[in-house]
């Protein structure tokens, strides 16, 4: 792993930070992408229906069963 400085020029990062990071790949196939894709709409959709539950308490039935629709459908 390298990091650039000022000038253009790479430098080597410590050997103890370069273990701890890691890159991510920049092309992924379709099977990869859609495992990102439901992880990050998963997430999303825990912080909406915790949202729901906590604005809307027991009415919020209708926003669950949308979200769970939805998400059958996809």
């Amino acid at each position: 792993m390298h990091d650039h400085d000022a000038s253009g020029e790479t430098k080597s990062l410590p050997k103890a930070l370069s273990l701890l990071s890691s890159e991510r790949p920049r092309n992924v196939g379709w099977f990869q992408a859609g495992a990102l894709l439901f992880g990050d709409w998963g997430t999303s959709r825990l912080y909406v229906l915790g949202l729901a539950f906590l604005v809307a308490g027991r009415s919020s039935f209708w926003l669950i069963a949308a979200m769970s629709v939805l998400i059958l459908a996809v």
